[in-house]
């Protein structure tokens, strides 16, 4: 499989007395409830500065049929990150929704963002950024679609930088998907999800002429396509997928 990793800066920055007072705070907080880094616990760290250099990558993987013909992830799915990623999404570490929404930020900022500029038709695009859905039985375990914020930090990047965006929470999975990691083989875990993503929002969708989709990890890709294909059949066009990080590969 076809990787391309490019290493940029830009999830720290000067800004100025908000981010004194913002530190001072978390500062505070890590006195009244210590913690560790979420991918080494370093004490007193969110993320710490090792741990959040890992989000700085531009993983590119092939993706047919998409008007980009690539997804993107801010990094390989493996060591701190994918400790991280675990404590955010499935152990309620709910701070690192920040971070995680920072670095798709960047994301958009460096890849999504130029490509479409290039575009004649970028000035009439109408872009709906779509949170790639969980399972109901996920979202009952984790009281909440995790990719929602992430989505909603690409949708203000967009927006800041002159595009049409809005997010649009408009798929659905409909029956048991199961657990990508509790099915057996590549062709298992795309076979699990086969016509149950569903478009539950028509109406809001088919005001847009593009769709950005957004999740946490790419494994097989499985999800995706069946998300691609669902918009697809509401005449769709998806130029991207955004995530936190990619596996290196799959069976």
């Amino acid at each position: 499989m076809l990787h391309m990793h490019i290493r940029f800066d830009g999830l720290r920055g000067d800004g100025g007395f908000r981010t004194v007072a913002s530190r001072c705070l978390r500062a505070f907080g890590f006195l009244l409830f210590p913690r560790g880094c979420a991918g080494c616990d370093m004490p007193d760290q969110l993320l710490c500065p090792s741990c959040l250099s890992g989000l700085s990558d531009v993983v590119a993987r092939p993706m047919p049929r998409t008007a980009m013909a690539f997804c993107f992830a801010s990094a390989l799915y493996r060591g701190s990150t994918r400790a991280a990623i675990l404590a955010w999404k499935d152990h309620g570490d709910l701070e690192l929704g920040r971070v995680f929404g920072a670095s798709m930020a960047l994301l958009a900022r460096r890849v999504v963002i130029p490509a479409l500029r290039r575009r004649t038709d970028v000035k009439t695009m109408r872009i709906a950024v779509v949170p790639v859905p969980s399972s109901r039985h996920s979202l009952r375990h984790r009281g909440r679609l995790h990719t929602l914020d992430l989505a909603g930090a690409v949708v203000r990047q967009l927006r800041s930088s002159g595009l049409d965006a809005s997010l649009v929470n408009g798929l659905d999975i409909r029956g048991n998907a199961g657990k990508s990691v509790q099915v057996a083989g590549s062709r298992g875990r795309a076979n699990r999800i086969n016509g149950l993503v569903h478009v539950r929002s028509r109406l809001r969708l088919q005001a847009y002429s593009s769709v950005i989709l957004v999740d946490d990890i790419i494994t097989t890709a499985s999800t995706l396509r069946e998300c691609m294909r669902a918009l697809s059949d509401e005449g769709l066009c998806t130029l991207t997928a955004l995530l936190i990080a990619s596996t290196a590969g799959h069976e």
